[in-house]
This record gives structure tokens, C-alpha cells and sequence, in this order.
């Protein structure tokens, strides 16, 4: 990263700090669309559920996806709808699963980076009342799994993460951040750009020189960790 330059720019069609984004980060792609469609099935994932409940007891995070989605399709059609012999299975049968099993699955896979997953989170916390117990730690688990996502070289995660720092919704609003964010989104996303410059240029308007130091340092960060990792997801 030492060779890298800060850039001094203002236009919000650059970055704070001078990197290649777009070739780091973007939405997910048809390969990775597909992979996570197979976890998905339920015909698939119906053999092997013994394995897959003790793998995601353990924090395994594919496991409890695959196990969330599970449970929300037979939450859908009836604990019996993908093989017959479902209520022979004791504790393994999805008639016995209680919602208390699917949002801990949903929570792990959350924390483990699955940025459908830190969506779901955050949906289930929104539409729980501000003194639940349960939506502080939905929260947390949702925005951790973000940034892990963002990491990984996801732009769904980037988005959410830049739009709830500006808004202050669930979370501490932190402009800096989100400016700093809004600005990466507006260089990687493929199209839409027009959108996300107005985004980022109101949240400018409203920060300080010490703030936009910060915003290269936030920049800089994130670029490190994007060029370390894999970036993109494939």
C-alpha cells in the first residue's frame, strides 16, 4: 500500500484516497448467484440435515445459511413438503423447530459474512419494538456481517452499510464513514451512479477537513483489506 497516493480531489466521482475499486468490489456475481441458490434447496440440503444442524451449532456460517433458508421454505410449506419422512426424525424434523432455531441460524450466517442474511437480520430487528432484547444483537450480528461482506468484495453489503451510516437507522450515524463508503459505491457500481454521487455529495456538504482525513484513512483501510483478500466474489 505504500505506493499508493491520497488523492486531494473533491469531485465525488473520485475517492479521498486513490484506488481501484471498481476491480475490488461489485455486485455478486452469477457464479456466486448460483452457489448460493443450491445451498438454498431444500432437496439438496433434506439428506444431510443432522450434519448441517451440528455444523452450524458449532458457528459454522454455510450450514446455518442453508439452514435458515430451510426453515423459512418449510416455515412456507409445511414441515413435510420436501421428504415424508420428516416427522420420523425426532429432533431433526423441521416440525420441531421453533423460531427461537431459525433467527440463530439467520444470526450466524449473518456474522459470518452472508450479506442476505445481515439484510434479514436487520429487517427482523426493524420490525421488532426499540425495548426487545433481541434487536441489539440482531443489529450487531447484522452490521459485523456487512463489513465482513464488504471485505469479501461485496457491493450489496457496501451499499446497506453506506446508507444505514448516513441515516443514523439501527445504528450510531457516522457520516464520515459513509461519505467515505458512498464515494467507493459510486466508482465500483455498474450503473446507477448518478444516484449514488447526489448521495455522497450531501453528506459531504456536511463534513469538516478533519472528517474527510478521516474518510481517506476509512478509504485506505478498506483498500487494504480488499487487496489482501480475494475482493470480488466469484
Amino acid at each position: 500500500m505504500a505506493n499508493r497516493k491520497i488523492s486531494t480531489a473533491t469531485d465525488v466521482r473520485t475517492s479521498e484516497y486513490a484506488a481501484p475499486w471498481a476491480d475490488w468490489i461489485g455486485f455478486e456475481s452469477e457464479a456466486a448467484h448460483e452457489r448460493r441458490v443450491r445451498l438454498e434447496d431444500p432437496f439438496a440440503a433434506a439428506p444431510f440435515l443432522e450434519a448441517l444442524i451440528t455444523q452450524s451449532s458449532e458457528g459454522d456460517a454455510t450450514a446455518a445459511y442453508t439452514m435458515y433458508s430451510f426453515a423459512q421454505f418449510t416455515e412456507r410449506r409445511g414441515p413435510w413438503a420436501v421428504i415424508s419422512s420428516f416427522d420420523q426424525q425426532g429432533a431433526m424434523a423441521p416440525k420441531n423447530w421453533t423460531p427461537e432455531h431459525k433467527e440463530n441460524w439467520m444470526r450466524i450466517a449473518a456474522r459470518g459474512g452472508y450479506w442476505i442474511a445481515a439484510f434479514a437480520a436487520l429487517t427482523t430487528a426493524d420490525r421488532l419494538p426499540d425495548g426487545d432484547p433481541r434487536r441489539p444483537a440482531l443489529i450487531e450480528d447484522a452490521m459485523k456481517g456487512l463489513e465482513l461482506a464488504v471485505r469479501a468484495g461485496s457491493l450489496e453489503a457496501l451499499q446497506a452499510l453506506a446508507m444505514k451510516l448516513q441515516s443514523g437507522e439501527q445504528v450510531a450515524k457516522d457520516l464520515p464513514r459513509s461519505y467515505a463508503y458512498l464515494q467507493v459505491v459510486a466508482l465500483a457500481a455498474p450503473e446507477g451512479n448518478e444516484y449514488w454521487d447526489q448521495c455522497a455529495g450531501e453528506v459531504r456538504a456536511l463534513l469538516n477537513e478533519e472528517d474527510l482525513r478521516n474518510v481517506r484513512v476509512i478509504q485506505q483501510e478498506l483498500a487494504a483489506a480488499l487487496s489482501q483478500g480475494t475482493g470480488r466474489l466469484q
